[in-house]
């Protein structure tokens, strides 16, 4: 049986780690994947001067939209023609004016904020170019009870997110890794807030609501804020401001770290804290299962699916977190104990070993399906 050849879509930088890696985890199937970034122009694959000198200039903003407008249907149409299988990872309206005119199989996988976050009008959108796709792929069962609730059906449909990049990592530093290092106070829990720099991380409401904790009880607390990615310089002030004028002690990392630091990270958590408006199932939500952190999400957010799997956390309203903290604070060895399991529970779901041949099964399916 000869490979089959798959060309990945993708619009965003922060998704190219993670579709490297299921590159390199399909290889071991013998399915040859190529990635294409439909913003930057960037291609896994040896490319010829013109994509390179097009790369360059939807850099430049005053350009960009015309360079899209001429050339991005154009290169998706041509680079199509040498694969098997069209895989768009986030399904947005640039894709709308071309899929009709792709002669191979697409699949296209859901990551969340594009069907949570997007109007009924996009909804419908969606729905119209359902005949031409061949497998529609959710990330998480309640993002395809949602599609399905929103009238998105398939008969060829899979649900099963990525495997987690940084699991080795984390496994490794648990072995060796002092947590001292870290250069946090020792005589403190350590809460993250949030995973990134988008005012949808609610940010401002969690920390007017952890103002509400006695004083003596925030002073037991380090904040951490990881703001490497998303929002922008006013928005980060805004928490700076408020954390000092609340008097509280915190980190704030905006710089990118490396898979080393920011594993360390991870592993330097005590309480992990999720409030995002809307959230698919983050690849920085499953490290900090897997490094042993005490979760604590909105109860909006869609994971109680993760329940069947043993995953321990807490699920409450914004208006309760400052009761929540306080009731982990004063059991937190038994708080502790509880995560400790949560790592091993997320393997099953996560761990690349665990779901690279569901993927490839996905990818066979869909092109035995043409």
């Amino acid at each position: 049986m000869k490979p089959i050849r798959i060309l990945i879509l993708y619009q965003f930088d922060s998704n190219k780690h993670l579709l490297n890696r299921l590159k390199a985890e399909l290889n071991e199937f013998d399915i040859r994947a190529e990635i294409f970034n439909t913003r930057t122009f960037e291609y896994s694959k040896k490319t010829n001067i013109g994509l390179k000198a097009l790369s360059k200039l939807v850099k430049i903003p005053k350009i960009r939209v015309l360079i899209y407008r001429i050339f991005r249907n154009r290169i998706i149409l041509s680079l199509s023609t040498k694969f098997d299988l069209i895989d768009i990872h986030f399904y947005s309206p640039i894709y709308d004016s071309i899929i009709e005119k792709i002669d191979k199989p697409i699949k296209v996988v859901f990551w969340g904020s594009d069907l949570y976050r997007v109007k009924d009008e996009r909804i419908d959108e969606i729905k119209k170019s359902l005949g031409k796709i061949k497998t529609l792929h959710f990330l998480t069962p309640e993002m395809k009870n949602f599609a399905e609730e929103k009238g998105i059906t398939h008969s060829n449909s899979f649900v099963q997110p990525f495997g987690v990049v940084h699991f080795d990592v984390i496994k490794t530093l648990k072995e060796t890794y002092d947590q001292d290092k870290a250069k946090l106070p020792k005589d403190k829990a350590i809460m993250a807030i949030g995973y990134n720099a988008s005012p949808s991380q609610q940010h401002i409401k969690i920390i007017n609501e952890i103002n509400l904790l006695p004083k003596e009880v925030r002073d037991k607390i380090h904040f951490i804020f990881l703001l490497t990615y998303g929002g922008n310089k006013d928005y980060i002030l805004s928490i700076k401001d408020l954390l000092i004028k609340n008097n509280l002690d915190f980190t704030i990392i905006e710089k990118r770290l490396s898979e080393i630091e920011l594993c360390k990270i991870r592993l330097s958590v005590d309480i992990t804290m999720n409030f995002q408006i809307t959230d698919g199932f983050s690849s920085s939500i499953q490290e900090h299962f897997y490094a042993e952190n005490i979760m604590i999400f909105g109860e909006w957010l869609p994971y109680n699916w993760l329940k069947t799997y043993g995953l321990n956390f807490h699920n409450v309203r914004l208006q309760n977190l400052s009761k929540t903290i306080l009731d982990i604070l004063s059991n937190l060895d038994s708080e502790k104990e509880l995560a400790k399991k949560n790592a091993k529970n997320i393997e099953v779901i996560s761990k690349w070993s665990s779901c690279n041949s569901k993927w490839k099964d996905i990818y066979e399916a869909t092109e035995e399906n043409k």
